[in-house]
């Protein structure tokens, strides 16, 4: 779900909910530990402005799919 940081921040302090991001530039200090985790994981997390996300997501889905349809996977 998208919520606003007052409202997320407190369902998540309760363990309601886990908190995967934000949609700001830097993250909010009401979540202080989202980024941590994620780097934690394996990830890595940057932001990426509206002009170099669209340039990435029109490199990224051709490959994508053309490896997804190479596997054969299908949905069910």
């Amino acid at each position: 779900m998208a919520e606003s940081i007052p409202q997320a921040a407190q369902y998540h302090k309760q363990g309601k909910v886990r908190a995967l991001a934000v949609t700001s530039r830097e993250r909010n200090l009401a979540l202080p530990d989202v980024r941590n985790r994620m780097i934690s994981q394996g990830a890595d997390p940057a932001f990426l402005a509206t002009d170099d996300f669209a340039n990435f997501w029109a490199t990224e889905t051709p490959k994508w799919a053309t490896a997804v349809k190479a596997s054969g996977a299908k949905l069910d």
